[in-house]
């Protein structure tokens, strides 16, 4: 097990905090990965089960589709909300090509239903984020939250807390959005760009998408266009695009 993994905090009250994390400054594409919280001591198996899944889910993403790709703790930081990732923030982690965080917390809850754990998964993603920080549509840092019996037991949870698919399509939403807004890239970007575009449309819709993740597809197909039609404007390329065959959709 990855030494973050197993770091919970197990606190009733835990403040927000968007501490300084030095992993940053590693080179090279990165995911940050936040202390999983566990708001009540009861619930750590559970964090911990949660932890794991994240990190398996992210060495998946490596093996798979990205293996440059760097995961890397950031200790003791633990946001609470979307709304912690002010502009200056994520800024800086675009700058230092910090591509996802991923933050965490579990907590025993009541109401009209009755009792049951509450597991709230944060996303980052962090291009998304900077380039429609204004708009806000669609959100590029956002919470997901599952919702389980407390007498639900640790494997059945499994299932809900792999979010491998999920995980790949932001790695490429956020791969794809960056490579697109990179003019220094010229016209070598819009290959690329659209390859990573697409491969999120498609991410994004094979796994049912609703809510936010519909909102992001829906993004990523326009940035797709995007990169064609720029591609079909710029009198310096002259690759696939450009053919007959090439059109501004991704073709499933």
């Amino acid at each position: 097990m990855a030494a973050w993994a197993a770091t919970l905090l197990m606190s009733c009250g835990a403040n927000a905090q968007i501490l300084p994390c030095t992993a940053v400054n590693e080179p090279g594409r990165k995911v940050l990965i936040d202390e999983v919280v566990a708001e009540q001591p009861s619930l750590a198996e559970l964090a911990n089960t949660l932890a794991i899944q994240i990190e398996q889910n992210l060495e998946q993403l490596r093996t798979e589709a990205d293996p440059s790709l760097r995961v890397h703790a950031c200790d003791a930081r633990r946001p609470r909300a979307p709304t912690d990732f002010k502009l200056d923030v994520v800024e800086g982690l675009l700058d230092r090509d910090v591509a996802l965080e991923v933050w965490a917390r579990v907590a025993a809850e009541t109401d009209a239903s009755g009792p049951h754990n509450k597991v709230e998964i944060g996303y980052l993603i962090v291009p998304v984020r900077y380039f429609e920080f204004n708009s806000g549509t669609p959100p590029g840092a956002f919470v997901i939250a599952l919702r389980s019996e407390p007498i639900q037991s640790i494997d059945d949870l499994v299932p809900l807390l792999n979010h491998s698919g999920r995980i790949a399509a932001y790695a490429a939403l956020a791969s794809g959005t960056v490579l697109l807004k990179s003019t220094s890239l010229q016209s070598r970007r819009w290959d690329p760009a659209r390859t990573q575009l697409c491969r999120a449309v498609s991410l994004l819709r094979s796994a049912g998408s609703a809510g936010t993740d519909a909102e992001l597809a829906s993004y990523a197909e326009e940035l797709a266009a995007q990169a064609w039609s720029g591609a079909r404007a710029d009198a310096q390329y002259s690759g696939f695009l450009k053919t007959p065959t090439a059109v501004a959709r991704c073709l499933s």
